[in-house]
């Protein structure tokens, strides 16, 4: 009997080794997950047990027992995201994008994630501020916090984000002034020197674009404040960034004369229609082969006047210059003959005798239709509202709308953009081991609020009608992420993904 008693602790003691090495979550871990989801619907079908990382739980990555990664955009999730998701200590990427049902505030809490270098919480339904704990994420390289219901002013303290490549406000409803530091100590916008993109587009920013947020240190290729209420000028500063590709200012109060981008010998992309300019000379880098990639110069609606002199030559990289609805009097030619797309409707020239039928007073056509063509197949007719493939399979592919913020081509019925879109996201899902077998595109259409060229795109899954979570979370992280790298002339890009119920 007293040899049985010794016993049972030690198979007590073995069965709590063998429980203990068959989990390969850290408790702590667990704990705060299930506290975070708790409430959450729609949760991943395998998302059961107590052991995400040895259930390869949907979405879920860890290392050496810590979860490291949640990756769970586009999965019809509902609820919130509580201050539980600080004790996910070990948390280097969250991605919840494009459930629209997630809502309520982000939690200050979510700044204790050191670890981070990545959050992405797109088209979802977040409110209220954002946080100013966000700041304190020293390793973050990738923000995107667009397209939700964010108020309030942008944080100072996402200046302290020294490692920022990506920052993403775009569509929200943040409002005050574009912040950058001063000489109280306090951070700003101006201090990302390693930031490429900035997109604070399609919200309520108000005042002036400061001096000081341009810097000769900065390597910024995006510019993109459309769509607010700023006003004064374009700031000098600006051509101190000799890394900008695009500009895009448009839709906004700025006034006063155009300012000098000859220095910018990267720029392929100008936007400033909509807004007060008044100039009375149009400048010489508008045309000039100065600026040698330069592709696109929109400056629509303004109050700009005076003579367009293209008649010392332009690039030959040059695609579109649009300047409709001004007070343009002249156009001086030369010798030179049009190559590329001049728009000049609805300007004085316009009205004279002689001049108003030439190809460039009239106004530009609508965007003719496209679709993905079959792949010298004979599409099936699908049911049960599956869609067939470009390779001619029926299935229930993964959709969202894909948005050039500032595209750089105009010549719409030219397919050979299309191809190469289409060409270039294959690649990019290839390459992260995705089964997918084709993509198509439809739908062009430029949107009115927004001024975005916007696609729909279904992707396809291989080898089966429709996608598992996996495929569909994955699918949307290259996207989400901007693991895709799309044309120059689509760059950059907004992708926002439709709910899938096709599992």
């Amino acid at each position: 009997m007293e040899q049985q008693h010794k016993v049972f602790p030690l198979l007590l003691l073995l069965v709590f080794q063998v429980l203990f090495v068959a989990s390969q979550t850290d408790s702590g871990d667990f704990t705060a997950l299930s506290s975070l989801i708790q409430s959450w619907k729609n949760k991943p079908l395998n998302w059961v047990g107590s052991d995400p990382c040895g259930s390869d739980w949907d979405g879920i990555r860890c290392s050496n027992s810590r979860i490291t990664e949640l990756k769970l955009p586009s999965l019809k999730l509902e609820g919130q995201l509580s201050s539980a998701i600080q004790s996910l200590s070990e948390l280097e990427t969250l991605d919840i994008s494009y459930n629209a049902g997630m809502t309520g505030i982000i939690p200050r809490e979510i700044g204790n994630l050191k670890n981070l270098n990545s959050l992405a919480l797109s088209g979802c339904g977040f409110s209220g501020p954002i946080p100013d704990s966000i700041g304190s994420l020293k390793n973050l390289t990738f923000l995107a916090l667009n397209s939700n219901k964010l108020t309030g002013n942008i944080p100072r303290s996402l200046g302290n984000l020294a490692n920022l490549d990506w920052l993403d406000l775009d569509k929200n409803q943040l409002a005050g002034p574009i912040p950058v530091s001063n000489d109280k100590g306090q951070p700003g916008l101006d201090m990302l020197l390693k930031a490429q993109h900035i997109d604070l587009g399609n919200n309520k920013l108000l005042g002036p674009i400061p001096t000081k947020l341009f810097n000769s240190s900065m390597h910024l290729k995006h510019v993109l404040f459309d769509h607010n209420q700023l006003t004064g000028g374009i700031p000098s500063t600006l051509s101190l960034v000799s890394t900008v590709e695009v500009v895009y200012l448009s839709h906004n109060e700025l006034e006063g004369s155009l300012p000098d981008l000859t220095g910018l010998n990267s720029l392929t992309v100008v936007d400033l229609s909509d807004n007060y300019f008044n100039s009375s000379i149009i400048p010489s880098w508008v045309s000039s082969p100065s600026l040698p990639d330069l592709t696109t110069v929109i400056l629509k609606d303004n109050k700009l006047s005076g003579t367009l002199n293209l008649s010392s030559g332009y690039r030959s990289s040059l695609q579109l210059i649009d300047l409709q609805n001004n007070g343009i009097t002249d156009l001086v030619m030369g010798n030179q003959k049009l190559n590329f797309d001049l728009r000049l409707a609805q300007n004085r020239i316009c009205l004279e005798n002689g001049v108003s039928e030439e190809s460039y007073c009239k106004v530009p056509q609508t965007i003719p239709p496209y679709s993905t063509p079959s792949n010298g197949c004979s599409p099936p007719s699908c049911s049960n509202d599956q869609i067939a493939s470009p390779n001619c399979k029926c299935a229930f592919p993964y959709s969202g709308n894909l948005s050039s913020r500032a595209f750089s081509f105009s010549n719409y019925s030219n397919t050979s953009y299309y191809k190469e879109i289409e060409q270039t996201l294959i690649d990019a899902f290839q390459k992260q081991n995705i089964p997918v077998d084709s993509v198509s595109l439809s739908n062009p259409i430029n949107v009115s609020s927004t001024d975005n060229f916007q696609l729909t795109l279904n992707v396809f899954p291989s080898q089966t009608d429709r996608f598992n979570t996996t495929g569909v979370s994955t699918a949307a992280f290259v996207l989400s992420n901007q693991l895709y790298k799309p044309p120059e002339f689509f760059s950059p890009y907004v992708f926002i993904g439709f709910t899938y119920g096709y599992y």
